[in-house]
């Protein structure tokens, strides 16, 4: 499931670098951070609907407040991927879609052990 996820992390982020042309130092961060929460979005209702498929699917206030538990878990993760992804930028210009690899790699291990154990408990 995850790599789903990463995948449509892939996707965003090549469609705003390559596609429209979001190629500056400043453009590519704001490209990663844009395409990065997106694919937040997408990755909860992905692990909702499939990976934590037998819990209670939540609607109205219940649902943002499990989305807004959802990106609170991420924040040490986007916070994580967002730093990395500006200093492997700036320090050594490492391709755009590797540094991505990069930080999708360190952020999933964090996260699944906090969705685990805090949003899709059952």
């Amino acid at each position: 499931m995850g790599l789903i996820s990463a995948a449509f992390n892939f996707f965003l982020i090549y469609l705003f670098i390559d596609f429209f042309k979001m190629n500056s130092t400043f453009l590519k961060n704001l490209a990663n951070f844009v395409a990065l929460i997106l694919s937040i979005l997408f990755a909860f209702f992905f692990h909702r609907a499939f990976t934590w498929g037998d819990c209670t699917f939540e609607s109205g206030y219940r649902l943002l407040k499990q989305i807004f538990l959802f990106y609170s878990s991420n924040a040490l993760a986007i916070f994580i991927r967002t730093i990395s992804f500006a200093l492997f930028d700036y320090l050594f210009k490492l391709n755009y879609l590797l540094n991505v690899a990069i930080g999708i790699g360190i952020a999933s291990l964090l996260n699944f052990v906090v969705y685990d154990r805090a949003i899709f408990k059952r």
